[in-house]
C-alpha cells in the first residue's frame, strides 16, 4: 500500500493516502502534484511508485508521497530546461522545476522532469479536481465573463516579450498549454521556439478560435483584434497591451459589482467588556454601481486585477 509522508519536519510519519491529516502530528497533509516533461513517462503504469516517491496518478501526473524532503537532481542541467529558471520571478505564471527522475537505463537517456504549479484545484479528498491537473483556457472560456476574458488575453500579451527572449514564445501560441487556475493564466510546460522566431501577430490566429464563444459584449472587439493581429495592422506588442489596457478599463465601467461584508471584534486578553467598534456594520450584500468608486470588489473582480498588477510588478522589476 502506497503511503503518504507528513510534512511537519519533527514528525515525517507515514500515512494512508486517504488521511487529510498525519494520524501522529494532527498535521495537514501536502498534496503535492508533478507534471513529468518528456515521453518517457510512458514507459511506466498508472500506480506505480517511482524513486520510492512519486506515485503515478494519471497519465504525466505524480503525486509527491515524500513531499517534505527537497528534489533531488543531477549536477548539470539540460539547456532544455534553464527557461524555466531564467522565467523564475514570473511565477505562478510559469511552472518551476520540482523533481527529478533518472534514467533506469545506463545506455540511454531516459530521464524525467518534473514541473510544480504551486497549489491546484482538489476536491475536498485532496484529489485532482481536474484530470489533466488544470483546465484549459478554451475550456473555460464560454463562460466566462468579458472581463475575465480580456483579462485571460492581457495576461498572455504580457508574457510575450519574456518568453520570446527566452526563446519559448511559441508556448504562447498553443492553446492546449494555457491553463488556468483562479483567475491566473499558468502555462502547463514552455515549448522551445526550435530555431524559428514566432511573431506575436500569430497571437491572431491562435485566438480566431475563441472569437465565437467569446462574451456577446466584447465578441465583435476580439474578432476586428484578431483581423488586425493577422493583418498586420497591430505592429508592437506594446500597443496590441495597450489596446487590451483600454478594453479591460471600458469593460469594468459596466459591471455592477456586490460585496458581503463581514465584521468581528473580541474583547482580548484581559478586558471584561468590548470597546472595538467597526464600520459599515455587517450585512447583507451591497450593489456597487459601475460609476461608483469602491475599496471593495467582488471575488471574480479581484483576481482579475490582481492578476493584471502581480505581471505589472514583475514587468517592472525585470526592467530594474
Amino acid at each position: 500500500m502506497t503511503l503518504i509522508q507528513c510534512s511537519n519536519p519533527q514528525c515525517q510519519a507515514n500515512n494512508p493516502l486517504a488521511n487529510q491529516a498525519c494520524e501522529q502530528c494532527g498535521t495537514p497533509l501536502i498534496r503535492r502534484y508533478l507534471w513529468a516533461v518528456g515521453s518517457w513517462i510512458k514507459m511506466y503504469h498508472l500506480g506505480e511508485l517511482l524513486q520510492d516517491r512519486y506515485l503515478l496518478k494519471q497519465p504525466r501526473i505524480l503525486l509527491d508521497t515524500k513531499p517534505a524532503l527537497p528534489p533531488s537532481g543531477p549536477e548539470e542541467m539540460p539547456s532544455s530546461l534553464l527557461p524555466y529558471f531564467k522565467l523564475f520571478s514570473y511565477q505562478p505564471y510559469i511552472p518551476q522545476i520540482g523533481g527529478y527522475i533518472p534514467s533506469n537505463n545506463e545506455d540511454i537517456n531516459l530521464e524525467i522532469w518534473l514541473l510544480e504549479y504551486g497549489t491546484v484545484p482538489t476536491d475536498s479528498q485532496g484529489e485532482l479536481r481536474y484530470p489533466n491537473l488544470l483546465p484549459q483556457l478554451a475550456e473555460l472560456w464560454p463562460n466566462a465573463s468579458p472581463l475575465q476574458q480580456l483579462s485571460w488575453l492581457w495576461q498572455v500579451v504580457q508574457l510575450w516579450e519574456p518568453l520570446e527572449d527566452r526563446e519559448v514564445a511559441k508556448t504562447l501560441l498553443d492553446l492546449s498549454l494555457l491553463r488556468i487556475n483562479g483567475g491566473i493564466l499558468q502555462l502547463l510546460e514552455l515549448q522551445g521556439d526550435g530555431g524559428t522566431v514566432p511573431s506575436f501577430s500569430q497571437l491572431g490566429e491562435t485566438w480566431s478560435p475563441l472569437v465565437a464563444s467569446a462574451a456577446p459584449a466584447i465578441a465583435d472587439f476580439l474578432q476586428e483584434l484578431c483581423q488586425n493581429l493577422q493583418q498586420g495592422k497591430i505592429s508592437e506588442i506594446q500597443q496590441l497591451a495597450n489596446i487590451l489596457d483600454r478594453a479591460i478599463t471600458h469593460c469594468g465601467q459596466w459591471q455592477q459589482q456586490t460585496c458581503q461584508i463581514f465584521t468581528a471584534t473580541a474583547t482580548g486578553p484581559t478586558r471584561q467588556h468590548n470597546e472595538d467598534a467597526c464600520y459599515p456594520v455587517e450585512q447583507g450584500t451591497s450593489t456597487i454601481a459601475p460609476e461608483t468608486m469602491a475599496l471593495a470588489r467582488s471575488e471574480e473582480h479581484t483576481s482579475e486585477l490582481q492578476s493584471h498588477s502581480d505581471l505589472v510588478c514583475r514587468l517592472l522589476l525585470e526592467k530594474k
